[in-house]
């Protein structure tokens, strides 16, 4: 009995788990009993167990399974005999790890990736960039991780001043007050021209039992066919219950109107900057209590309600996900609107300003997980507790000197760069913007995070592409690009030494190949891997630019690309003057042509864009001297 697994980027939508799940079993009925689905969030769904999933597919009772990379890890499973990536994976260690369950018996095993080369138009650093349908997809979930530098900044000076929560409702704790009557329900509180309405709704829409009034307390059952769940008399005996035990809880010196619609606003608490501020540093640590998110998506919610008593707060935080403008999120808004009532909303004007105020304010439940991590890698977070049952963190803080946090983020830095450039912290601390040493070193650490670690995965996901494409003109030369990020003979020796920006290096290793294919290959290989985790490396972009110009099937415009870069990070890096630059410059291209005189066309493009620039501002710095010039 053989066994398979196909991949998927993600749970819903098109090319979700669910949707794949069944065009398999409705394409090929022979597979229907023997197909099963995993993934992390299908766990919430009470006609699934992940773990019986995972045993039935260990056992052969499943011997097809359509998944995430949620599962396989830690599965020895030797009969696996294919594995499908239903679109291109994140990354060249994402898709080894993945395809490598299959063929663990040692006997011949086939990977697939399904690849789609049309492009659509992205924004990428500002500009309109035409990209394929597949990296278009791992660039969602990579925007949705990194959503922007300033929002990012945001959140944290929000928790460094002052931490707000959502306001509470009579209607968080319907379920409390309903639970023995054993059935779900959605309540919702519709308010508009003196309408005071209490509906309640099925779990699925448009199923409703009808609503209370809260204006006069009567009943009144749902009699909209395409609604119906129950009959008129069973609803009416229902909704009758409703009220009764709501009634049962409702405060003697409250209407049932005034307690349903009450709203109890929980107080802004002090910020850690603000708690630190009166704190020593010889004091107790103290516990802080940050809520999973603000009151943003919460008043979203409310007042959309007031037009339509479908929205919910699970819409506006879906919404919110994969999108980075406001106008991204209405749509968004819309999208998930019809998702639930299979029609449209139409936001007028006023709707879509309101929201579009309220969207740049809103602080969801990643956003303030990444805050937190942030706040603690330099040392203003001790520790913290996560209570998923309350929604909340519990933060631990205590007082430390200026030059603790920077110490914290010298060692954190450290891990990605050189110790010539962690040394130089510090001093570019002192540029950003704040009016202390903690405010100055978030932001830092937020830019850093995008310079180099957001980078990293961007750069990633441009490997796993450049892989496939080179698969897709040469099946050989996808193997070869996959073995020689991790098999590279250079790999050890590079990772070594490239931290160290030393330009000797370059020459080293760029003489060490001789220009032999094979050896080139194997430079391309190790700098890639590299460079995934270290992107801004000067020496590893320079050495994987000349593999790339002199390996022949590769795309010149990649190799150009880390030429330019690697060039400009060294002469920031050694403040070079323009002669040592072109000095070094020759050499590179000596070296290049030595070994393919082919090269030395990319290299002479460069070569005349880097003296047309130098003439051009080299006049404009003359004429600027110059009276009426």
């Amino acid at each position: 009995v053989n066994s398979g697994l196909i991949f998927c980027p993600h749970v819903g939508w098109k090319f979700g788990v669910k949707n794949i799940h069944s065009e398999v079993v409705s394409q090929f009925e022979n597979l229907e009993n023997s197909t099963g689905m995993y993934a992390g969030s299908l766990g919430d769904d009470d006609s699934i167990d992940l773990e019986e999933v995972q045993n039935q597919f260990k056992r052969n009772d499943l011997n097809l399974l359509v998944a995430t990379k949620a599962f396989g890890m830690g599965i020895d499973k030797p009969n696996i005999r294919f594995t499908v990536h239903f679109n291109m994976p994140q990354s060249i260690e994402s898709f080894y790890q993945e395809a490598g369950r299959a063929g663990r018996d040692k006997e011949n095993a086939f990977c697939s990736i399904l690849y789609s080369p049309t492009t659509i138009d992205e924004q990428i650093k500002g500009e309109n960039v035409p990209v394929s349908v597949d990296k278009s997809l791992m660039l969602s979930f990579y925007y949705n991780s990194f959503r922007g530098i300033e929002k990012e900044k945001r959140i944290m000076w929000e928790l460094l001043n002052e931490i707000s929560f959502p306001y509470s409702r009579t209607l968080d704790a319907f379920d409390e007050y309903l639970f023995d009557l054993n059935i779900e329900v959605k309540c919702n509180v519709w308010q508009m021209n003196h309408h005071n309405r209490l509906y309640v709704n099925g779990e699925q829409f448009p199923e409703s039992y009808g609503y209370i009034d809260l204006n006069n307390e009567n009943v009144y059952p749902e009699n909209r066919d395409d609604r119906i769940i129950l009959s008129y008399l069973e609803s009416q005996d229902l909704l009758r219950k409703i009220k009764n035990r709501l009634l049962e809880n409702c405060p003697e010196n409250k209407s049932l109107l005034e307690w349903i619609t009450h709203q109890e606003n929980i107080e802004p608490k002090p910020g850690f900057e603000k708690i630190l501020s009166n704190m020593n540093v010889s004091d107790h640590p103290k516990k802080v209590v940050v809520g999973f998110t603000n009151d943003r998506t919460r008043i979203i919610t409310d007042y959309l309600a007031q037009f339509d008593n479908s929205w919910e707060e699970s819409m506006i935080l879906e919404a919110n996900n994969y999108c980075f403008t406001s106008s991204d999120f209405i749509k968004n808004l819309g999208t998930e609107y019809w998702k639930k009532t299979k029609g449209n909303f139409d936001f007028n004007k006023s709707q879509r300003e309101r929201i579009s105020s309220l969207f740049f304010q809103i602080r969801d439940q990643s956003d303030t997980f990444k805050a937190i991590y942030r706040l603690s890698v330099i040392g203003i977070v001790d520790d913290y507790e996560v209570d998923y049952r309350t929604k909340t963190i519990t933060a631990t803080i205590s007082k430390k000197n200026d030059e603790d946090h920077i110490n914290f983020l010298k060692k954190y830095v450290g891990r990605y760069v050189s110790t010539e450039e962690k040394n130089k912290v510090p001093d570019q601390i002192d540029e950003f913007r704040g009016d202390t040493a903690i405010q100055k070193c978030c932001g830092f650490l937020t830019d850093f995070v995008y310079s180099e670690i957001a980078v990293k995965r961007f750069n990633a996901i441009t490997s796993m592409e450049t892989a496939i494409e080179r698969g897709v003109e040469k099946a050989e030369d996808f193997a070869t690009e996959i073995n020689m990020y991790f098999d590279s003979k250079y790999y050890r020796s590079l990772s070594e030494v490239f931290r160290s920006n030393d330009i000797e290096y370059v020459w080293s290793f760029m003489n060490e190949t001789k220009g032999k294919k094979d050896s080139l290959q194997h430079l391309n290989g190790a700098c890639t891997r590299l460079l995934d985790d270290s992107p801004n490396s000067s020496v590893l972009l320079l050495l994987r630019s000349f593999a790339r110009f002199l390996i022949e099937n590769y795309n010149k415009s990649d190799a150009t690309e880390d030429f330019r870069k690697g060039w400009k990070i060294f002469i920031d890096l050694k403040n070079w003057e323009r002669i040592e630059y072109l000095e070094y410059f020759s050499k590179y291209y000596d070296i290049a042509k030595k070994y393919d005189s082919m090269s030395a066309k990319y290299l002479d493009n460069e070569i005349v864009k880097d003296h047309l620039i130098w003439v051009k501002d080299f006049n404009n710095n003359f004429l600027e001297g110059i009276p009426n010039a």
